[in-house]
């Protein structure tokens, strides 16, 4: 779900001149009213974007559940709004960066480097650490 807009397209949508750093475009949209019109627009698009009805609590219960459960690995792009599935490919097919990789959260700023660095002998405890959360939650306590 999209909660929030991707900073990275807003620039892009709003035509703001690219600001590329090291060979990356690293341009954002800054602009406070831009942002809070595209988080409206965003609330009203209904529930794949969170719903208008759904709380903050809610959705983190459903963040917990997705990746201490759901998630069977794959590349989060959080620039492109979208879960690469872990076939290496992203929905429109084309390859992924992160291989087979449990978890990969993709830098918003130099796609195809790995933001989570986590190490492959904690994947177990994080992944317990979620669904942990998750249950905590479910059952009104704290984390």
């Amino acid at each position: 779900r999209y909660l929030l807009p991707s900073l990275q397209v807003l620039a892009a949508e709003r035509g703001e001149p690219p600001h590329e750093v090291c060979g990356f475009d690293c341009r954002f949209c800054s602009d406070l009213a831009a942002i809070e019109e595209g988080i409206e627009r965003l609330r009203l698009s209904g529930s794949r974007h969170g719903g208008a009805g759904e709380t903050t609590g809610a959705l983190l219960h459903g963040f917990f559940r997705f990746f201490g459960a759901e998630y069977r690995g794959g590349i989060v792009s959080v620039r492109q709004g979208i879960l690469q599935n872990d076939h290496g490919e992203d929905p429109g097919g084309s390859p992924s960066l992160g291989g087979n990789r449990w978890f990969f959260v993709e830098n918003p700023f130099e796609p195809g480097k790995d933001v989570a660095n986590v190490e492959v002998g904690q994947l177990a405890r994080i992944r317990d650490e979620l669904r942990r959360a998750y249950r905590h939650l479910g059952q009104g306590r704290p984390l």
